[in-house]
C-alpha cells in the first residue's frame, strides 16, 4: 500500500480555523492516502478559508481540507487525507494499475458559498482508488511535489454542484385516495429520474413509481406522486435520484 507523508507546516506562517461546508463532512476509515496540491481559482491563488473536498462515485465526501494562502511563498495550498473503505462500497486505496472508480475534487469558496471544479481534462481532477482485489491505483501528490514541483489544481470560476440534485423538501400526506408524496428541488444536474421507493419496515424498499427529472435546471421545481395502495400500519418512503450516467443517491426516509 502506498502512503505519502506530508505536512503543511513548512508552508504556513499562520493557521486559521474556518468551518467547512456541511457537504464536506466525511467519515474516516482504515484505507487512506494523504493528498496535497497548490490551489488556484481562475488562474490566481485561492484564499485562506476556502475548502477542497474529494467525492466518490456516489457523491460521498471521502476527505476534505482547508486552503491556506502563504504570502511569503505566493501560493495557496491544501493537504488532507482521502479515505476509502467499507463505508464507500468496499474500496481500498492501493498502488497497482487498472481501471477504477474516481474521486472528484471540488473547491468550496468561503466568500460566495459556491462550489467549483477543474475544467481542464489534463489536470489531475480525479483520484482513483482500488477495490479489494487490487484492480486500480491512486494518483496523488506528496508535499514535496506540491512545494517544489508546483503541482497545481486550477478550479473554474463557473459554479457547479457537489450533488447532482439539491433537494429542497420531501414530504408525504395521507389522503382519501392514498398517500400523496411531494418534493421539490432547487437545482438539478444531469438528473434522469426519481424512483419512488416504499417500505413497511424502514429497511427493505421496493420501487413503486418513477418520475422523470429535468436534466439540467436551476430554480425551484416541484414533483408529486400518489401511492394509491399504501399498506396498513406504518409506511416508509424514500427517493432514489438517478443521473444519466447511472450515478444515484437516496433521500432521507
Amino acid at each position: 500500500m502506498r502512503r505519502v507523508t506530508l505536512s503543511l507546516l513548512t508552508l504556513l506562517t499562520t493557521v486559521l480555523a474556518w468551518a467547512q461546508p456541511p457537504e464536506f463532512i466525511f467519515t474516516s476509515s482504515g484505507s487512506s492516502l494523504n493528498f496535497s496540491s497548490r490551489i488556484e481559482f481562475g488562474g490566481v491563488p485561492a484564499v485562506t478559508g476556502d475548502w477542497v473536498g474529494a467525492f466518490d462515485f456516489d457523491y460521498n465526501c471521502a476527505g476534505a481540507g482547508q486552503v491556506i494562502y502563504n504570502g511569503m511563498l505566493g501560493f495557496a495550498a491544501t493537504a488532507f487525507t482521502i479515505y476509502a473503505d467499507d463505508g464507500f462500497g468496499g474500496g481500498e486505496i492501493d498502488g497497482c494499475p487498472g481501471a477504477c472508480e474516481p474521486f472528484t475534487l471540488i473547491l468550496w469558496r468561503s466568500s460566495t458559498g459556491t462550489f467549483h471544479q477543474v475544467p481542464n481534462s489534463a489536470s489531475p481532477i480525479s483520484i482513483p482508488y482500488v477495490d479489494v482485489d487490487d484492480n486500480s491505483w491512486v494518483d496523488g501528490y506528496s508535499s514535496s511535489d506540491m512545494i517544489f514541483g508546483a503541482v497545481t489544481l486550477n478550479f473554474s470560476t463557473t459554479p457547479t454542484n457537489v450533488l447532482p440534485v439539491e433537494l429542497f423538501y420531501f414530504k408525504g400526506q395521507l389522503q382519501d385516495e392514498g398517500v400523496a408524496l411531494s418534493w421539490a428541488t432547487l437545482s438539478e444536474v444531469s438528473n434522469s429520474h426519481f424512483n419512488v421507493e416504499h417500505s413497511t419496515d424502514g429497511q427493505n424498499f421496493e420501487v413503486i413509481g418513477r418520475i422523470e427529472g429535468a436534466g439540467d435546471h436551476v430554480g425551484l421545481l416541484e414533483y408529486s406522486f400518489l401511492d394509491k395502495f399504501p399498506a396498513k400500519g406504518v409506511n416508509y418512503y424514500r427517493l432514489q435520484q438517478v443521473d444519466y450516467d447511472g450515478h444515484f443517491e437516496y433521500s432521507e426516509v
